[in-house]
């Protein structure tokens, strides 16, 4: 399973441990700008493909992610492509999710432990 992490840079440290966390899982792979991007690439061809590739698109929503751009962009193609969107709200209400994916269910940061649970039993076929 692939899953393509975005995030606003300002949120480094929180999709670190939710991408380290999500790794610890066998069969489980992610995307995330830093680590797969290299210098030199391309970045939009880079996200682009990100995004084609990945099973399901994670973004973390923080006061700094909703006013990004990029993350903008990000969720309007992983909508574009129709792939399962899973919100994390890092101290945000479900009122400050962008209209586009307000009827996607969203975790609070508080509780991505039971997202991680989710993504385990999908793999197991449970």
């Amino acid at each position: 399973m692939r899953i393509f992490l975005s995030h606003s840079h300002r949120d480094r440290w929180v999709v670190g441990q939710l991408d380290r966390r999500l790794r610890e899982t066998p069969g489980i792979e992610t995307f995330l700008d830093e680590k797969n991007i290299e210098g030199g690439a391309r970045i939009t061809e880079a996200i682009r493909a990100g995004l084609r590739a990945c099973d399901e698109f994670v973004v973390i929503l923080s006061s700094a992610s909703i006013a990004s751009d990029w993350v903008k962009a990000e969720i309007g193609g992983a909508w574009a492509l129709e792939k399962p969107i899973v919100i994390v709200l890092d101290k945000l209400s479900p009122r400050d999710v962008p209209q586009i994916v307000a009827d996607y269910k969203a975790f609070d940061l508080n509780d991505v432990e039971r997202y991680l649970e989710e993504v385990r039993n999908r793999l197991r076929g449970s």
